[in-house]
């Protein structure tokens, strides 16, 4: 097995979930070997490259293949339904020719985070990937602490409203920061996930309490 990768992100849930910001150009390499050496089975991208920061690079191949130094990455399929844009790639590692690829379901949702009117597709796409993966899991937004935050916590704080029958935000950011102090450092962010979760609720008959 390879030596893994220098920590880019923060782990939550035990190693299943790794958030992390957007790779700039200069580690592109560093991103694959994460997803290579922990054998992540999924990355979410929560910041459309149509509004990310220009020092943000794109990092993935939308046909054929792309080497980033010893780490190929090749794009097997790609789908499209409503805001989700969904691509498989094949991942290598050139000195463990005779390992199987690591194959990474790549989720995109496109859509402006923040915007009121895509919050029913944001909350259906908290729902639809929350449970499609078999090993870790690797979100990022582009700085990595913001909408990144915003996902996890709205996606656990949905089953706990499932579960309870209510949910307390600032428990669940105080935990999430232990973690990292920077996550949702941001008031829009903890409106946002606000406005989310009462999004969920709007759809739901029973009731619910957010705390």
């Amino acid at each position: 097995m390879p030596t893994k990768t220098d920590f880019l992100g923060s782990f939550l849930d035990d190693g299943s979930i790794i958030l992390t910001q957007h790779p700039l150009a200069s580690i592109l390499e560093d991103f694959w070997r994460l997803v290579y050496d922990y054998k992540c089975s999924t990355i979410i991208m929560l910041k459309d490259m149509s509004t990310a920061n220009k020092t943000a690079a794109k990092y993935w191949p939308d046909s054929g293949l792309i080497t980033f130094g010893s780490i190929t990455v090749k794009c097997v399929n790609t789908e499209r339904q409503d805001l989700l844009k969904t691509q498989t790639f094949e991942v290598n590692h050139q000195d463990y020719e005779n390992e199987d690829p690591v194959t990474v379901n790549h989720l995109t949702f496109e859509a402006l985070l923040g915007d009121d009117e895509a919050l029913p597709k944001m909350v259906d796409f908290i729902q639809s990937t929350r449970n499609v993966t078999s090993g870790p899991t690797l979100i990022h937004c582009l700085n990595g602490v913001g909408v990144s935050a915003v996902y996890v916590t709205a996606k656990t704080q949905i089953q706990c409203l499932e579960k309870e029958g209510a949910c307390d935000v600032y428990l669940a950011v105080q935990k999430l920061r232990r973690k990292n102090v920077n996550f949702m450092l941001s008031q829009d962010n903890y409106t946002l996930c606000l406005k989310l979760l009462r999004c969920y609720l709007n759809n739901q008959d029973d009731y619910s309490v957010i705390y």
